[in-house]
């Protein structure tokens, strides 16, 4: 992992601490993602492919969200660099399983892509879970478009005034989320593990907006999302931030503490956390099914670079609140690499343990 601003580097480098199979797979060539070198594409080619062809452009959640407002306002750019005429499709459930799963069932032809948590994207190598039908190998990362701390928020039911009294009295916590590597209930059971507390989380919930309901009804007292989407839900109602889940504080609420400021945790406590902090700068990504002709893929991750710098997309995402930081096809692709493979020791089971199992046994 790259180093973060704040965070010790004895912290850094245990993360990335290599275990003897995962150094020789890497340096052997054969990791997961891999990036071969692409002939000049055949730009004239590939928009002629393009031209007037149907675009399915899916993303995690329902209709209102946060991904589906990112989804809709790239589209329109999109059909113009392109010439294509994009579908945005919204493939709620699963934490964004759904979206992917039938990603894998479309052709690798250059005309389908998700927007989707990079998290939720490689869980199956990062969690062991059975339940996908893809494999980091069978994707294509075209870019990523932001990456935003995650901050918690409290409902006004929950019985707890701020996360330091959550911690203080040990829980316990309900939390919502749509599956359990969605990329926010998978926080949630981290989150819950590092401290110590005692917690429960119900997934199930389609969309972000239907997970908000919950927590204003008290079906729920906490929900972890990106910064962004955590200032919409309190837009809602009396729904406040209470702590972030990074070394520095978010610019979208510079009144609520990290978790470092709460809790002063432990260098233990510190792994788990900064561990998952790390995860979450893969932030929201573009993926597509691997083996798209070259000249097609060059031409589609040239287009999304172009959106990501033009001054108009720029200003309409500011408008709605979204943060763009971007990374490049290839830069996105060792991201990736670099977080399925720099857990050391017996780190993996310690996380699937903690992610799958801990707070589901009866």
């Amino acid at each position: 992992f790259h180093h973060r601003k704040g965070q010790p580097w004895e912290t850094s480098v245990g993360i990335a601490t290599l275990t003897t199979v995962t150094m020789a797979l890497f340096l052997a060539g054969t990791a997961i993602i891999a990036a071969p070198g692409v002939a000049k594409a055949d730009e004239a080619a590939a928009r002629a492919f393009f031209k007037d062809k149907l675009f399915r452009f899916m993303t995690m959640g329902g209709a209102g969200g946060g991904f589906d407002s990112y989804m809709r306002i790239i589209a329109p750019f999109l059909e113009k660099r392109l010439g294509v005429k994009v579908l945005p499709q919204n493939e709620p459930g699963a934490g964004g399983l759904v979206a992917m799963n039938k990603l894998i069932r479309y052709p690798a032809d250059g005309l389908a892509m998700v927007l989707i948590f990079g998290t939720t994207a490689i869980n199956g190598e990062l969690y062991g879970t059975a339940h996908d039908r893809y494999k980091v190998s069978d994707l294509e990362w075209l870019a990523r478009v932001s990456a935003n701390p995650k901050v918690v928020i409290f409902g006004p039911k929950t019985p707890f005034k701020t996360f330091a009294d959550a911690i203080k009295a040990g829980g316990p916590l309900i939390w919502g989320g749509t599956g359990k590597t969605d990329g926010n209930t998978d926080w949630s059971a981290i989150l819950s593990h590092a401290m110590g507390m005692k917690a429960k989380l119900v997934n199930g919930y389609k969309s972000g907006r239907t997970m908000v309901t919950a927590l204003m009804r008290g079906e729920t007292d906490a929900q972890i999302f990106t910064d962004d989407t955590s200032m919409r839900a309190t837009k809602a109602g009396p729904i406040r931030g209470v702590v972030t889940l990074d070394r520095q504080r978010s610019p979208l609420f510079p009144d609520v503490p990290t978790i470092y400021e709460v809790a002063k945790p432990t260098p233990e406590q510190s792994w788990w956390l900064d561990w998952r902090a790390n995860v979450t700068q893969m932030g929201r990504v573009l993926v597509a099914k691997k083996g798209i002709p070259a000249d097609r893929l060059t031409l589609l991750r040239a287009a999304l670079a172009d959106i990501m710098k033009d001054p108009e997309f720029l200003a309409m995402a500011k408008k709605r609140r979204h943060s763009i930081n971007p990374l490049s096809g290839d830069e996105t692709a060792a991201l990736v690499h670099k977080t399925i493979n720099f857990i050391g020791g017996n780190r993996h089971g310690e996380i699937r343990q903690v992610v799958i199992d801990k707070f589901y046994k009866k």
